[in-house]
């Protein structure tokens, strides 16, 4: 989770991969930790069906991967919710990618407060061995640079990375 304090409106961040989506929705558990601003779920396993709603909250950015006719269920998905209070300060960027593993949107400095506009990339990368990396790392790279140039950017998601031996986790 990412806060920004010292701003005009404070906005919270998470980043959470569900492990698939299923009726999570319906389970009072799963919406309690729906707390922050902005949660990007990961790893949703859902198709085209937009029929999950949370309330107070704003579900209009998504990306679903088409499902493989010999699949027995989605893979990957994107799903942003977000509270209705910050709607005007939020903007999909639609062509920010063609990656079907990342979303962008930009928060917009005026609203938030900012010294700068925030482009938020969620994002899903395939494990190294998976067929479906689409160089994605290289057209990562080059998004960060377009949007690097036009204000500061915050990566959040599942990187798929691996620490071996080491823990996985910062000890506070």
């Amino acid at each position: 989770m990412m806060n920004f304090e010292n701003t005009k409106k404070k906005i919270s961040i998470s980043s959470w991969n569900v492990h698939g989506l299923g009726d999570k929705f319906n389970d009072n558990y799963f919406i309690e930790f729906l707390k922050n601003d902005n949660n990007i779920l990961l790893e949703t396993w859902k198709g085209e069906n937009k029929n999950f709603t949370v309330s107070g909250f704003n579900l209009n950015f998504n990306k679903i991967r088409k499902k493989n006719k010999r699949a027995k269920r989605h893979s990957r998905g994107i799903i942003i919710l977000y509270k209705k209070n910050i709607e005007k300060g939020i903007t999909y960027i639609e062509k920010g990618t063609i990656s079907q593993n990342r979303l962008w949107l930009k928060l917009d400095k005026t609203f938030f407060g900012f010294d700068f506009d925030l482009y938020l990339c969620a994002l899903y990368m395939p494990p190294e061995e998976s067929t479906q990396t689409e160089n994605d790392f290289h057209r990562l790279e080059n998004e960060i640079s377009t949007f690097a140039s036009r204000g500061k950017f915050l990566l959040m998601g599942d990187f798929n990375a691996r620490t071996a031996e080491l823990e996985d986790f910062i000890k506070t």
